[in-house]
C-alpha cells in the first residue's frame, strides 16, 4: 500500500476534498460567464482543429522531442482541456468538468495539477480510480450485447425451454448448482443452445478483457451463405478467427469433431478446433494454462452449449464472462462459465 513521506497509508486520505485543487481552479478561471460565453468557450474547446488532442501527452512529448517542426507548433487549449475528458490521464480530477463553458486557462490548470500530484487527498483518488475505470470501461463497453443462441431454464430464465443434462458431460470450476449455498465460486444465471451448421466455413472467437488477460466471450459460425450462428456475446471488435487454413472436410467446410480449451479459474483463455482433417492452431492464450479435450473420435459436433453468469462481485447484469461448453456428455465450464456440445456420428 501507498505511503506518504511520514508513513501514512494513503487510503486513510479522503479522496474528495483537495483544497488546493479548488484553489488552483479558481486562479484559473478567468472570467464569469453568461450564456453567449460559455456557448463559445465550449464550442472553441470541441470544434478548434488540434491535431494533437486524441493523443496521449506522452505521445506528443515524444513527437516534441522527435521533430523540431512538431516542437515549434503550439499546443491549444483545446488539448489542455482534453487531458481532462474521460480516457486521458486526468480524467479523475472532476473538478474540471465545471470549468467547461467557461473562460478558463487550461494549460496553467493542467500544469498546476502536475505538481499537486504529491497531495495525499489526490493521490488516493488517483488510486481509487485505477481501480474503478477498468470495470467502468468493461460495463460500457460489454453491457449493452446481448447473448446469442435459444434460451434454455436458468437462474435469469426460468420460463425457458429445460436442459437435459442427463445427455451432457461437463467439467467445471467453481461452479455452484443454484440450491447450494453461495458463498464463493459462481452460478450459471444464463443458457443458451445452438445448432451448428452443416456447412461451416470459418469459425470466430469473441474476447473480453478482465484484469490483465483475456477470456472468451463467445463464439461465432461462418456458413458459406454468409449467415452466422452465434454462441454467447459477439464483440466484432474483439473478434479474431481461428486459422483460416484450419483442415476442413469435404466439399471444403469445416468438420468440428471437438475442442481443445485453456483455462483458469476465471474463464476460457484459449482455444483450438479438432476437425476430422486435424488440429487448429490456438486462438487466445494456452501457454502453461490447465488444458480440455472434448473429443469423440470420428464423430462430428451437432449442437453447443454455453453457460455465462456473473459471479459474487463480477455481474455485469448477469453476462460477465461466457464460457463454453460442449455437448457429448461434456460441460466445458472453466470458472465463471460453461461450454458443452452434442456429437453425432
Amino acid at each position: 500500500m501507498p505511503r506518504t513521506s511520514t508513513g501514512l497509508p494513503i487510503c486513510t486520505f479522503d479522496p474528495l476534498p483537495v483544497p488546493d485543487l479548488l484553489t488552483l481552479r479558481s486562479s484559473c478561471l478567468t472570467s464569469v460567464d453568461h450564456k453567449a460565453t460559455a456557448r463559445n468557450s465550449t464550442m472553441k474547446i470541441h470544434n478548434t482543429p488540434d491535431p494533437f488532442r486524441k493523443l496521449s501527452s506522452k505521445d506528443v512529448l515524444h513527437l516534441k522531442i522527435a521533430s523540431s517542426v512538431v516542437a515549434a507548433t503550439p499546443l491549444f487549449q483545446s488539448f489542455w482541456a482534453s487531458r481532462f475528458l474521460p480516457g486521458y490521464e486526468f480524467e479523475y480530477i472532476v473538478e474540471a468538468r465545471h470549468s467547461i463553458g467557461r473562460l478558463f486557462s487550461w494549460n496553467r490548470f493542467y500544469l498546476g495539477v502536475k505538481s499537486l500530484l504529491d497531495d495525499a487527498n489526490l493521490r488516493n483518488r488517483s488510486r481509487i480510480s485505477k481501480l474503478i475505470f477498468p470495470l467502468r470501461n468493461l460495463l460500457s463497453e460489454y453491457s449493452l450485447s446481448t447473448s446469442s443462441g435459444t434460451p434454455l431454464q436458468s437462474i435469469f430464465e426460468p420460463n425457458a425451454a429445460p436442459s437435459n443434462e442427463d445427455s451432457w458431460t461437463s467439467a467445471s470450476r467453481a461452479v455452484v448448482d443454484p440450491e447450494d449455498v453461495f458463498n464463493s465460486g459462481c452460478r450459471t444465471l444464463r443458457l443458451r443452445l445452438i445448432r451448428l451448421p452443416d456447412t461451416l466455413t470459418a469459425v470466430f472467437v469473441s474476447f473480453i478483457n478482465f484484469g490483465d488477460n483475456q477470456y472468451i466471450s463467445g463464439i461465432r459460425f461462418q456458413q458459406h451463405d454468409k449467415d452466422d450462428t452465434c454462441l454467447g456475446y459477439i464483440q466484432h471488435s474483439h473478434e479474431s478467427i481461428l486459422d483460416s487454413v484450419c483442415p476442413t472436410g469435404n466439399e471444403g467446410y469445416l468438420l468440428i469433431s471437438g475442442f481443445i480449451l485453456a483455462m483458469d479459474l476465471r474463464g476460457i483463455r484459449g482455444i483450438s478446433l479438432l476437425t476430422l482433417g486435424g488440429t487448429s492452431k490456438w486462438l487466445g492464450e494456452h501457454d502453461e494454462i490447465p488444458k480440455k479435450r472434448l473429443t469423440i473420435g470420428a464423430g462430428r459436433v451437432q449442437l453447443s452449449k454455453a453457460g455465462f453468469d456473473g459471479g459474487d462481485k463480477d455481474c455485469v447484469a448477469g453476462r460477465v464472462r461466457g464460457h463454453i461448453n460442449v455437448l457429448y456428455k461434456t460441460f466445458i465450464v472453466a470458472g465463471r462459465g460453461l461450454l458443452a456440445a452434442r456429437y453425432s456420428s
